[in-house]
């Protein structure tokens, strides 16, 4: 995803869904390696955790404040805090695609699914829906 596009999409998520966002960490190629930004070769989240240690306090749903902490960070990955206005149920990708496909023949309307690196399937639910 492009610098643009990844403000946008932080934008979109702060005004129109108001989700709180944060700057996190990205992904940087060195040789023929990819590592994560925060420079640990032993990172165990590259490129999904967040650019500051405050970052619980400093999540906004303030477009202004997107573009300012983007501006600073323009290659910054979204941050999203779980438990607040969503929650986040994370399975094996194959259960997942299963569970989609289900969903979708049963005419389920879904909320966002992410994909991660490591073969899993996020899926954003309302708060609450995780016992269900």
């Amino acid at each position: 995803m492009d610098r643009e596009a990844l403000l946008a999409a932080a934008i979109r998520y702060a005004e129109d869904r108001h989700w709180q966002v944060a700057p996190g960490h990205h992904l940087v190629r060195r040789d023929a390696r990819v590592l994560c930004s925060c420079g640990r070769l032993d990172c165990t989240r590259p490129g999904a955790h967040p650019l500051s240690s405050d970052w619980a306090v400093e999540a906004t749903t303030s477009g202004v404040r997107v573009r300012q902490l983007w501006g600073a960070h323009p290659d910054a990955s979204i941050i999203l805090p779980a438990g607040r206005m969503f929650d986040v149920i994370d399975v094996p990708e194959l259960a997942g695609c299963l569970a989609l496909a289900r969903l979708e023949r049963q005419g389920k309307q879904l909320g966002p699914v992410l994909s991660t690196p490591g073969r899993r399937l996020q899926f954003f639910v309302l708060p609450g829906m995780q016992k269900q």
